[in-house]
């Protein structure tokens, strides 16, 4: 297991886990895709007045502000929904992921994986569950698959009311995606096909059913998570 620290902006994929009770071998992948930051410094100059100044600076006018919500520290998100304000997130996944499905992939040291056809459903308790790690991990400035609360993506899946077979998850962080543009779904979804884990994550047959989150901090960094599972049957 590679562990990466907050400094870069990794991508982590945890792979499929059967339900409890079953015999299992939980395979956890922390993988480190370096993608370009870019730093953007608000710099504030200072400045000394002489002893003969007589008129304090104006005001500066008052910036409006997009409605946000503060969840706890440092996270800032939409009101309603944890979608790093992109619009329509729940359909784009749902499509592209569904179109990266839809093709024969390899997944490098994973294996070739064939196209499968069924479009992904997206699910609101698998949603759920994706959201509540991208707050925790924005708000707590960490980057792991189980929370500083023992939580893990099996608990998070069971909590949020989804009864599953199977559950994976894949996680990524960061600013600016492989594209060069904000990461986005198309960012997330490119940084986990280069990575043979998190490809294999988003090309198994045992998923039917996805969630997907995105937090963004105060500094501007989206804490990505994606949940693919498959209920009982």
């Amino acid at each position: 297991m590679t562990l990466t620290d907050a400094t870069e902006n990794p991508a982590t994929g945890h792979g499929p886990s059967p339900a409890a009770g079953r015999p299992s071998v939980r395979a956890r992948t922390l993988l480190a895709l370096s993608l370009a930051f870019v730093l953007v410094a608000c710099g504030g100059g200072g400045s000394s007045g002489s002893a003969d100044e007589t008129a304090p600076a104006p005001a500066p006018a008052p910036v409006s502000q997009p409605t946000t919500q503060t969840i706890a520290g440092e996270a800032v998100v939409p009101v309603g929904e944890a979608n790093c304000g992109l619009a329509d997130m729940q359909s784009e996944i749902t499509v592209r992921l569904s179109l990266v499905r839809a093709q024969t992939l390899s997944c490098s040291n994973m294996g070739t994986f064939s196209a499968i056809s069924r479009p992904m459903r997206w699910n609101a308790q698998l949603y759920e569950a994706a959201r509540v790690h991208s707050l925790d991990m924005a708000n707590l400035a960490f980057f792991e698959h189980d929370g500083p609360g023992g939580d893990t993506p099996q608990s998070r899946v069971s909590d949020a009311g989804y009864a599953y077979a199977t559950v994976s998850e894949n996680l990524a962080r960061g600013r600016i995606g492989p594209t060069g543009k904000p990461l986005d779904v198309d960012g997330v979804l490119e940084l986990w096909k280069r990575s043979p884990p998190h490809c294999a994550n988003l090309m198994s047959r045992r998923a039917v059913d996805v969630g997907l989150a995105c937090v963004v901090n105060r500094s501007g960094v989206r804490y990505w998570t994606l949940v693919l599972a498959s209920p009982v049957s």
